[in-house]
């Protein structure tokens, strides 16, 4: 599965960043493999949620973990048929672990 999730930094031990549209990159995970990819979110400054989520989109996940999101981002990823899971923690590593332990809460509505 490839998961997608906000992080602070561009690196394997970044820690996650609760918020969505502004947070520094989004760490895409293959929980298969364990590759790791990074993208640089450019919309930051500019406080866009729908634009960071269409950034995601472009890497084809199959969920997201998130901290925060608000209505915008939120209506685009669930458009694309994404599962969208709240409880963002720690680092990129213990979200995903908790991912696939059942841990996290698909949610169906915006929480911020």
């Amino acid at each position: 599965m490839k998961v997608a999730m906000s992080v602070q930094g561009q690196s394997a031990d970044s820690k996650v960043d609760q918020r969505f549209g502004r947070c520094n990159a989004f760490a895409i995970l293959d929980t298969e493999s364990g590759e790791l990819e990074f993208v640089a979110n450019h919309e930051k400054d500019k406080g866009s949620g729908i634009n960071a989520a269409n950034t995601i989109l472009k890497y084809n996940p199959d969920a997201v973990i998130v901290g925060n999101i608000g209505p915008k981002a939120f209506q685009v990823l669930s458009r694309a048929r994404l599962k969208i899971y709240e409880g963002l923690t720690g680092s990129i590593q213990e979200s995903a672990r908790l991912l696939q332990d059942g841990k996290l809460k698909e949610i169906s509505s915006p929480n911020n």
